[in-house]
């Protein structure tokens, strides 16, 4: 069964892009994650500038309207628009022959390969997974699979085969009257309602082992045993790489 780690990157978020591509070559993950460009620009730089391996996904028309070589700001424009090409990625990628699926945001550092873990648990019945993005103080639990009303999208794991496709493509392919429900236009909203109205089960990963932005608060993040990942979501838009390299995770060397 093949198994996939893809992320999503534009001009904006190519740095970004590469310190997680980094952080998987540092522990020696066995695979090699899949960079798909959702621009000619950050295509070019991964060929030619970073020396790394990426494919630009194709029919792609990623029209931005603001600075694209800064990464965009939560709920901005430029932000959902990006965030609604993920769509397209995924309906892209399901028709790929693979088994096993984790997608991962490019703001997150890892610790351990979190793939390893995920075959584990994924199943034809337990074969959606997100992380749980809980974010009040002090909420670093999860209500549980299924009631969560807090996924992120930005660590996905799926199964995918014969009995899981069909669901797995309703929930990504794009609705336009859907998407204008949407309060803040962006995937992850619109994952939340398609999974709801399409009766798609999921579950929620183990906080402990995947914690979301919520953990780096006061530093959080450093009780935990064996974290596979640590994801920085909660931080806005340029401010991800100060953090980042605040904490000692930035490996890009510029």
């Amino acid at each position: 069964m093949r198994t996939v780690v893809f992320t999503v990157t534009s001009n904006g978020y190519k740095f970004m892009t590469w310190n997680l591509w980094l952080h998987c070559k540092r522990i020696g993950v066995p695979w090699q994650l899949l960079i798909v460009c959702l621009d000619k620009e950050s295509h070019r730089f991964f060929q030619t500038i970073a020396n790394i391996p990426s494919v630009l996904l194709p029919s792609v028309d990623l029209q931005l309207r603001g600075d694209t070589t800064k990464v965009s700001s939560y709920g901005s424009g430029d932000f959902n628009r990006v965030t609604r090409e993920k769509l397209s990625v995924y309906t892209w990628m399901l028709e790929k022959e693979f088994t096993y699926y984790l997608y991962l945001d490019s703001d997150i550092v890892l610790f351990k390969d979190p793939m390893s873990y995920l075959q584990t648990i994924l199943s034809p019945e337990n074969y959606l997974w997100f992380q749980c993005d809980e974010h009040g103080e002090g909420e670093y639990t999860c209500k549980g699979s299924g009631l969560c009303t807090n996924i992120c999208t930005g660590v996905i794991a799926f199964y995918k085969d014969e009995s899981t496709k069909s669901k797995l493509m309703s929930m990504v392919k794009h609705n336009d009257t859907l998407w204008k429900t949407c309060k803040d236009n962006n995937d992850q909203e619109y994952i939340q309602k398609t999974i709801a109205l399409e009766s798609i089960p999921f579950r929620t990963l183990d906080r402990q082992l995947f914690p979301n932005g919520l953990f780096l608060g006061k530093d959080h993040w450093r009780t935990l045993d064996a974290p596979h990942l640590l994801h920085f979501n909660f931080i806005v838009g340029g401010n991800k790489e100060r953090v980042i390299k605040s904490k000692g995770f930035w490996l890009v060397p510029y």
